[in-house]
């Protein structure tokens, strides 16, 4: 996929955007190297989330029930983010909601029951999608010519498939999944961060 992407046509770059940034292809790598993180770390936790209610013997028309409604909080979470757009500016949105993620998903720790499933179904998805518009955001910004941010689908295709992976192993093992689920969260969004972080110097030299 990365290789193919080199394939696409250029996006068209104005004069003034030309003249007052300089693109960096390690801003679109580590970009997108951030996203795959961070959504490892979303997915690990969201494709257990059934498993973690039949192991705690909740009945199963409850757990689909929020199941379904934790599906709509992630609409909720991007809607959220289309409000709030640049106003917080962009360190805000990704590191306050990533925290609120980690401690809804951190609840089911302590116990797991018919109070804790539900707020964790609420407060994990809407979180952390709203930091995810914020991400997609920055990708495209270190990418405006689309050779890297044409890849995000594949970042949270590869995100998807290696998070629960080892998410299943770490917890078949007996060890600490949701400090794994957390440490890929805050390593992607921290990538992130220093890549906005280097778009914001690089609009700011001429």
């Amino acid at each position: 996929c990365l290789v193919s992407s080199y394939a696409l046509p250029s996006g068209q770059t104005s004069p003034k955007e030309a003249t007052t940034r300089r693109d960096s292809p390690w801003l679109g790598l580590v970009s997108l190297l951030g996203l795959a993180l961070s959504f490892a770390g979303f997915a690990a936790m969201w494709a257990f989330f059934e498993i973690i209610a039949v192991q705690a013997e909740l009945p199963s028309d409850f757990s689909a029930r929020w199941i379904g409604i934790g599906l709509l909080m992630t609409a909720a979470g991007s809607l959220a983010a289309a409000w709030a757009a640049d106003r917080f500016g962009r360190y805000p949105p990704l590191i306050g909601p990533t925290f609120v993620a980690l401690v809804g998903a951190s609840l089911l720790n302590v116990t797991v029951d018919k109070i804790t499933y539900p707020t964790a179904l609420v407060i994990f998805p809407f979180a952390y999608y709203v930091t995810l518009i914020y991400i997609l955001a920055i990708i495209a910004d270190a990418d405006p010519k689309g050779t890297y941010s044409s890849l995000m689908s594949f970042a949270l295709a590869l995100g998807a498939i290696t998070g629960p992976a080892l998410y299943g192993y770490v917890r078949g093992a007996g060890g600490p999944e949701t400090l794994v689920m957390g440490i890929f969260l805050v390593g992607g969004i921290a990538l992130l961060a220093w890549v906005q972080r280097a778009l914001l110097q690089g609009k700011l030299t001429p």
